[in-house]
């Protein structure tokens, strides 16, 4: 993550900075809009985080750590456990030890808007360089796989075991958290300057600036926080958030199919603990 005076060797430890995040992500959590915004704006004061101006460079080998890292999960290519496991859940079953667990759905892909280069970066689609080979739509089930955090067999020693960092919160995500933070509150031109610089950053590096990504002019607190949804879904895509987006919006019975509202918002309680503490009542669904 983001330095803040630590030596090199202390690469990973939980910063300032990562505990303001973290505070920020549970008070968004706890609908408690001010205390978002008063987290972020002591995040911000710490005057060390911003967008990469290439978005790629978050999901690099050698651009990890940045300036966008507010809390970044170390990881290396050692041994079994301390790597980085996405790389073989997530690549295509067509290369070396993948598992193919993880597709990509057209639905998805349809909700990048014309000339965002976040598609690229994020979704493999047919003819596009895939780890040094070249993809075909027979290498999905839905003819798309994911990118992110995703090495060629010749970066890794086996392919569980990855050392491309996962970052739990990027200063992406928190400018969004801060753009739906001001919505909630009914402050939308607040909000809105805070989705424009996410935006902003996509726009610079798409093909055809001028035209891409125009600034969103919602007028309604419905329609911002529809845009802010829509950003965060195509800013963030596989960086295991949106289900619990989903889940604290209200919306995940909506678009999941068989969520169980009620229900699936939870863990089940380990038997191992029921047992312990007699105390303890299991949803009656599970």
């Amino acid at each position: 993550m983001a330095s803040e005076s630590y030596p090199a060797s202390a690469t990973g430890r939980v910063t300032k900075g990562a505990a303001l995040g973290l505070a920020a992500k549970a008070n968004l959590y706890l609908e408690d809009w001010n205390g978002v915004l008063s987290h972020i704006q002591q995040l911000d004061a710490l005057g060390i985080y911003a967008l990469m101006p290439d978005y790629e460079d978050n999901f690099r080998k050698l651009t990890q750590n940045n300036s966008e890292s507010v809390w970044e999960i170390q990881h290396d290519n050692l041994e079994l456990g301390v790597g980085n496991s996405l790389n073989q859940w997530w690549c295509s079953k067509k290369i070396s030890d993948g598992y193919g667990f993880c597709e990509v759905t057209q639905e998805y892909v349809d909700e990048f808007e014309p000339g965002d280069p976040r598609l690229k970066f994020t979704v493999a689609m047919t003819r596009d360089d895939y780890f040094g080979v070249t993809y075909f739509p027979s290498f999905s089930s839905t003819g798309y796989s994911p990118r992110k955090y995703l090495q060629s067999a010749q970066e890794v020693t086996q392919k569980a075991d990855g050392d491309i960092n996962y970052t739990a919160i990027r200063y992406a995500d928190v400018l969004l958290w801060k753009a739906e933070a001001h919505a909630q509150l009914n402050q939308l031109p607040e909000a809105l300057a805070a989705l424009e610089q996410v935006r902003a950053r996509a726009r610079a590096q798409a093909a055809n600036p001028e035209t891409a990504l125009p600034p969103v002019t919602a007028g309604t607190q419905s329609e911002v926080m529809q845009a802010i949804r829509h950003e965060r879904l195509v800013e963030l895509g596989f960086e295991m958030h949106h289900f619990f987006d989903l889940v604290r919006w209200g919306l995940a019975s909506q678009e999941i199919p068989e969520f169980i509202q009620g229900k699936h918002e939870y863990f089940p309680i380990p038997q191992t603990e029921l047992d312990l503490n007699p105390m303890l009542t299991q949803n009656p669904g599970y």
